[in-house]
């Protein structure tokens, strides 16, 4: 195992508290991008789908995945004890039809116990702690535990292109000053939020041009092919990958 945390903090009961009381703040334009993931799933809501989440966090989308399929289940993946306590409270009324597997992404082990074959996998804000190496890894071992036919979807933090990316941390800011002025009815000035984005980079385990490697870019050798739904906003990227024999 690395000898860093591989956590990049996440393990901290204070930083965790934080993300969940503002994560409809700092994630610009949250809500839809999660409705956007779920509405991805190619199946019928009565199909009792098996479903992998990896880097799950309190269980937001396991959450959205078994409200909106109720009859699927759902495995849900993260090494932080202080969010699997979050997701515990927040799955509990979904019984045996949701797994909370305690487990690192960063170690390769972590899916021993985990049983597939599954419909889909699916991430959020999760994979870009990874170093490259270990996601694409990563790649490899979700492709082993997701049936043929089936999907891998990642919601995830990418690296504007150079052109767009003024108008990028515009839309940026402006959609984080409109979620704290829903909230809490005054929303801070642009160069505030600019100024905390700078602090909370310097405070990650990766830089942005590592994120910029967190968009599933994989050969078609690994059995991926690309599903035809990939959307790149200035509030992250969705890639679909469908899976095929290679």
């Amino acid at each position: 195992m690395p000898d860093h945390d591989t956590l990049c903090g996440w393990g901290l009961k204070e930083k965790v508290a934080y993300f969940l009381e503002k994560a409809d703040i700092i994630i610009p334009r949250r809500r839809e991008q999660l409705d956007f993931l779920i509405d991805l799933f190619p199946w019928p809501c009565e199909e009792p789908i098996r479903v992998l989440d990896l880097g799950c966090g309190f269980g937001a989308i396991t959450e959205e995945i078994l409200g909106k399929y109720p009859h699927a289940s759902v495995t849900s993946v993260d090494g932080s004890e202080e969010m699997m306590k979050l997701a515990r409270e927040r799955l509990a009324k979904y019984g045996d039809r949701v797994r909370l597997h305690f487990a690192d992404l960063a170690d390769p082990s972590w899916h021993r116990d985990v049983t597939g074959p599954f419909h889909a996998a699916v991430s959020a804000v999760a994979i870009h702690h990874l170093v490259d190496d270990r996601k694409r890894e990563l790649y490899r071992e979700i492709y082993d535990l997701v049936d043929h036919g089936g999907i891998f979807l990642n919601d995830e933090a990418v690296a504007s292109p150079p052109g767009f990316k003024a108008r990028f941390e515009e839309m940026h800011y402006r959609a984080i000053q409109e979620q704290e002025r829903a909230k809490y009815g005054v929303a801070r000035p642009v160069e505030e939020l600019s100024k905390n984005c700078v602090r909370r980079w310097r405070r990650r385990c990766v830089s942005p041009a590592t994120i910029a490697m967190s968009r599933p870019c994989l050969p078609s050798s690994h059995g991926f092919r690309r599903r035809g739904s990939n959307r790149s906003t200035a509030f992250g990227n969705t890639s679909g990958w469908r899976f095929s024999a290679a």
